[in-house]
């Protein structure tokens, strides 16, 4: 697959998620980990740090923050990706193939307990919890990106976006009256936030490139998301009326995509890829300041799409 990083080819309105080939660029790069889409960004709670769910090898991998205690609570031949831990902390939404098609699936924090939760024959992708318990996802079922909510046994679907866009990769907000997403509904992608029954869309970004994967802030105060504006997709924050957009990352030779949050607010996990585009592509999850300071490497055999859990104060 030939992917610009600069001028990213995009998911025409009206086309299928299973154009792979129309994804923007940046987010392509991690389907040749295990993804079949790019990653994974549950909602960040407020709480005190827990563990950092992630994929790596086609598992779902949870680990504590310095890198140590690091189990595999998946353990399926499958392909399990976009782990999001629950407010609670207690349950990971993922996504996998292991009935023969991408679904949702929840399991508890050791992985057992496993239900799926979606059955349709399009893709179902990048589940996100809300704060009352419900998770939001998107899929292509009505022949395009739309944003689903359901309950945590798989009934009360509801479709939110209905919107002849694309819409994509939500996230609740902590305390659960809003969901922020991504969507080509202006042209190119950019970030959005919405009331959780769908109404009051907003546009918060407007730039020449794509502005993917964002995340709330567990004070609802900020976002981060990934932008390719100048050029190489970096992570950015900005406040949650979209005012005081500012790079964290600056790193040319590497690819940044799905930040989140710690929750505390003072640190940022992302995956890092090298060599986007190329056989030897791999990439890394990493941790920085809130303000891009401090960073270090988290993984270092192959991760991607790390959530961090909330645990109770």
């Amino acid at each position: 697959m030939a992917v610009s990083r600069g001028s990213a080819t995009r998911l025409r309105r009206g086309t299928t998620a299973h154009a792979v080939a129309g994804l923007p660029a940046l987010l392509t790069a991690l389907a040749a980990v295990g993804a079949v889409t790019a990653t994974g960004a549950g909602a960040t709670f407020a709480g005190r740090d827990g563990r950092i769910a992630y994929m790596g090898g086609g598992e779902i991998i949870v680990v504590n923050p310095d890198g140590s205690e690091k189990t595999n609570v998946s353990n399926h031949p499958a392909a399990d990706a976009e782990p999001a831990w629950s407010a609670d902390g207690s349950r990971i939404a993922f996504r996998s193939n292991r009935d023969g098609n991408q679904e949702i699936y929840v399991m508890n924090a050791d992985g057992s307990g496993v239900v799926r939760l979606t059955a349709n024959a399009a893709v179902d992708n990048y589940p996100s919890w809300t704060a009352d318990g419900r998770l939001l996802f998107y899929s292509s079922r009505d022949g395009n990106f739309e944003i689903y909510v359901m309950d945590d046994d798989g009934g009360g679907l509801l479709n939110l976006t209905n919107s002849p866009a694309n819409d994509w990769l939500p996230a609740g907000s902590a305390r659960g009256k809003k969901l922020t997403f991504s969507s080509d509904r202006d042209g190119d992608y950019d970030i959005y936030t919405m009331e959780l029954d769908g109404g009051h869309p907003r546009q918060l970004t407007d730039s020449p490139g794509e502005d993917t994967t964002p995340n709330w802030s567990p004070s609802e105060n900020d976002l981060v998301f990934v932008s390719n504006r100048d050029g190489n997709p970096e992570v950015y924050v900005m406040h949650a009326n979209g005012q005081g957009q500012r790079r964290l990352t600056d790193t040319p030779a590497r690819a940044e995509v799905g930040p989140v949050w710690s929750p505390e607010g003072d640190r940022v996990a992302f995956t890092g890829c090298f060599g986007v585009g190329s056989p030897a592509l791999r990439c890394e999850i990493y941790l920085m300041n809130a303000d891009g300071s401090g960073e270090v490497q988290l993984t270092t055999e192959r991760g991607a799409q790390p959530d961090w859990q909330a645990e109770r104060k």
